[in-house]
Parts: C-alpha cells; sequence; structure tokens
C-alpha cells in the first residue's frame, strides 16, 4: 500500500484511473464527491456509514459501493472485510453521475418551480408577492 499525502488534480485523476477500491472512511462529509469520482473511474468504493455517503450510495453507486458502520476507528475488522470483498471483484464498475449540465439543468427547474409558486400564490393574494414590484413597475420607478 502506497500513501502519497496530498496530489494535484492531474495526479489525483491518474490515481482515480487506476484504483481497484477506494475507501472514504469521513465521520462528516457535505457531499461524497471523491468516492463518486472514482467509481466514475472505474474503483469500487468502501464507504463509513454517514449521511453524505448512504445518499451517494443509493443514487449513483449502487453495488460499486459498501457502506461500512461509523465510527470506523472501532469497525477495523468490517472495513477490512469490505476492502477485501471489493478488491476479489473482478467485473468493471459502471455508475452514472450528474456532470455539470445535468447539475445546472435541475438548479434551473428547482428556480423555475420557485418562481411558478411565487407567481401562483401572488395571483390568489398572498400579502408577499403583493408587496414585490412587478419588473415593469421596476423600471418605471
Amino acid at each position: 500500500m502506497r500513501l502519497p499525502g496530498a496530489v494535484g488534480t492531474e495526479e489525483l485523476h491518474r490515481w482515480l484511473r487506476t484504483a481497484r477500491a477506494l475507501v472514504s472512511l469521513s465521520e462528516h462529509e457535505a457531499f461524497g464527491m471523491v468516492p463518486l469520482e472514482a467509481a466514475t473511474a472505474g474503483a469500487r468504493v468502501v464507504l463509513s456509514d454517514i449521511a453524505a455517503h448512504r445518499e451517494i450510495a443509493d443514487k449513483f453507486l449502487g453495488s460499486a459501493a459498501e457502506v461500512v458502520p461509523a465510527p470506523c476507528v472501532a469497525t477495523v475488522p468490517a472495513v477490512t472485510a469490505a476492502l477485501a470483498r471489493a478488491l476479489d471483484r473482478t467485473d468493471r464498475v459502471v455508475v452514472e453521475v450528474p456532470d455539470w449540465s445535468d447539475v445546472a439543468s435541475a438548479t434551473r427547474t428547482v428556480y423555475l418551480d420557485v418562481l411558478a409558486t411565487r407567481s401562483d400564490r401572488g395571483r390568489s393574494g398572498h400579502p408577499f408577492r403583493q408587496s414585490l414590484p412587478s419588473a415593469h413597475e421596476r423600471s418605471m420607478q
């Protein structure tokens, strides 16, 4: 096993392309970008059982991921067994994760939904909507 420490983006991507497995035993993550990148590059992933890891495992990783109980310090045998299972598998990992175009499209949809909801409330007499000037009214000021 080799632990190279901090590496640049290009070297990181080379490591991810050649890795058979990635282990992420974080106790807290906002989102699991590194495990997604590793799986997209073809590696299996072993993840600590935290909300962000469960979410990406359920939504994107499927059988490419194995979640082990947290805190991981107390579960060395579980991590070891999960990593051994990941390394024993020979089938190629294929996952589909959203790219920036997908993220932008989903964000646009959320904004359009919010605007439609606000517009509907404005027509029904919602006081917040009534207090906001329209674009036309703002241009006249």
